[in-house]
């Protein structure tokens, strides 16, 4: 498997499971996939992804007995078939691909930036809706204070984490221009837990506070993609994982 095209396992395994030994499910991609070629590949690699992240969850929520603990994990998790990868889906891997083609190793580790880390405050503290926010001063602060500004300042010095970021940033952003319907996460980053609430005026309706859990009708997918860039960021250079335990 190419460089490119790990970097876009990464990613997206990244984004499909967090679950402790999430790496046995990228342990056979490249074997599974070694015929395939360029964006196929790429399609292919998506498709064992998805299948091994379901079955890595499926065996960290098995019980004592063996038997899944609840009847809506059983039907969660029911068994997954692959398909071809559709045209849209070759087109944002792609993208993807085209964005992380710079990206050539697992980069350094900050360890000035770990912190316990409120995430879902911090960025809930940022009005997404105003113009021009991510050139703001508030938001190069925040960039400041995970050490992003110092370590990534300069293009010819940027390692392997700084291109990462850079190309997650920018992939999400092509994304949402390219496909009005949204990422298929958007519900995960839907809240209004912070100052500000985490989607753009207009993108979300008004929230039911009296459901449960609270709902409100999203009319605009891409309108949390500031936010969830700013969340997923922070959770990893912070290594703040667990947001939403309590």
């Amino acid at each position: 498997m190419g460089k490119s095209t790990r970097a876009t396992v990464c990613l997206i395994l990244l984004l499909l499971t967090v679950s402790a030994g999430a790496e046995d499910a990228a342990m056979d991609v490249d074997d599974e996939c070694k015929t395939e070629g360029g964006e196929a590949q790429d399609a292919c690699a998506l498709s064992a992804l998805q299948r091994k992240a379901v079955e890595v969850l499926k065996r960290n929520m098995l019980g004592s007995s063996g038997e899944l603990g609840t009847v809506a994990a059983r039907e969660l998790l029911v068994p997954q078939t692959v398909s071809p990868a559709s045209k849209e889906e070759v087109e944002i891997l792609a993208i993807i691909n085209e964005e992380f083609v710079d990206v050539k190793g697992p980069g350094s580790s900050w360890k000035s930036s770990y912190m316990p880390d409120e995430t879902w405050q911090v960025c809930g503290a940022v009005d997404w809706s105003l113009p021009d926010i991510t050139t703001s001063k508030q938001y190069r602060d925040g960039e400041e204070e995970l050490g992003m500004m110092s370590k990534c300042k300069s293009s010819d010095s940027m390692d392997s984490l700084c291109k990462a970021m850079a190309a997650f940033t920018s992939s999400m952003r092509r994304l949402g221009k390219r496909f009005p319907k949204g990422p298929k996460f958007y519900n995960a980053f839907v809240t209004s837990w912070g100052e500000h609430n985490s989607w753009v005026n207009d993108s979300v309706g008004e929230v039911n506070y009296t459901a449960r859990p609270p709902f409100a009708k999203v009319f605009d997918p891409n309108g949390i993609i500031e936010y969830a860039i700013c969340d997923v960021i922070r959770e990893i250079l912070s290594q703040s994982p667990k947001q939403y335990g309590s």
